[in-house]
């Protein structure tokens, strides 16, 4: 038998649900029923808070546009800081809410009791999920365990390393054991306390990384320093004219054809340009100075 849930048409409002199917068959179907009750659950937490933090966000706007609007009638109207403060606070709460609504998104899985469980979040330090990582199973050594396969963290940072029996029965009683995180071809092992780890067991195991742990793994860029006022005045005085960029779409400048000299006679122009030109001939051949009175008589 199939028991199934569905929301009732009567209610007046209420989130699209997806129907839970149970299965009811006793031992054989109770990971299953489990495993649908929960999902159904969750899913409805995860649409809750959704639903809350957009109303947290609209709350703001409201807040915002009656703060401005108090401030232009007057300025010294006290109301309209309290209404400032406020849309501050249905912000930082929207933040909140989308937190615990990544955290509703998180499944964890069910081991049985041959198996064992590593998980945990990977986070920055003000608790937001550090990136796309992939998490691996190490000993006390830094090695990695064979048998137990990388997993990817989720959205929300999540991350669960699941030891399969035969693995987990070979596990040595004495043995600790972390995470190692890569990301980009970096790699880095997080500084924490290795924890024991065996058949039944279920660890948890969040890890933060600080600025530098990010930057190392490519998650966070660094931004480069504002240069200062006197590099940018020494900038300024070396660079030519040439070196400004004129901006996108400026059509290009046309070529202006060559200017001819003002200060010549029609008569003297080049009109054939690039040709070599003859040799001046002297005006009186076979004299080396110019012709006096003497020439002449």
């Amino acid at each position: 038998m199939v028991t199934r849930f569905q929301t009732p048409a009567r209610a007046a409002f209420a989130p699209e649900r997806a129907p839970v199917d149970l299965l009811n068959r006793g031992e054989p179907s109770f990971r299953h029923d489990l495993q649908e009750l929960t999902e159904a659950i969750q899913a409805d937490r995860r649409i809750a808070l959704e639903q809350a933090r957009q109303l947290q966000l609209a709350a703001q706007l409201l807040l915002q546009d009656e703060a401005a609007r108090l401030g232009r009638l007057d300025p010294q109207d006290l109301r309209a800081a309290a209404m400032a403060e406020g849309a501050s606070r249905a912000r930082a709460q929207a933040t909140q809410l989308q937190q615990e609504a990544r955290l509703a998104a998180v499944r964890v899985p069910m081991v049985r009791k041959t198996e064992a469980l590593l998980h945990g979040r990977v986070t920055d330090e003000a608790g937001a999920p550090a990136g796309p990582l992939t998490v691996t199973l190490v000993d006390a050594r830094g090695e990695a365990v064979e048998g137990v396969a990388p997993v990817e963290a989720d959205a929300a940072g999540y991350y669960a390393l699941v030891v399969p029996a035969e693995v987990a029965s070979h596990l040595p009683a004495e043995g600790r054991y972390a995470v190692s995180l890569a990301h980009g071809g970096a790699h880095l092992s997080p500084p924490m306390e290795p924890q024991p780890l065996s058949a039944g067991m279920v660890g948890f195991q969040p890890v933060a990384l600080d600025a530098a742990d990010l930057r190392r793994l490519h998650l966070r860029e660094a931004f480069p320093a504002a240069p200062s006022p006197a590099a940018k005045a020494i900038r300024k005085k070396t660079a030519g004219p040439s070196s400004e960029t004129p901006p996108a779409g400026t059509p290009p400048t046309p070529a202006q054809p060559p200017e001819e000299p003002k200060d010549l006679d029609p008569s003297e122009r080049d009109e054939h340009p690039g040709e070599p030109k003859p040799p001046a001939r002297p005006e009186h051949p076979g004299r080396s100075r110019p012709p006096d009175d003497s020439d002449k008589a």
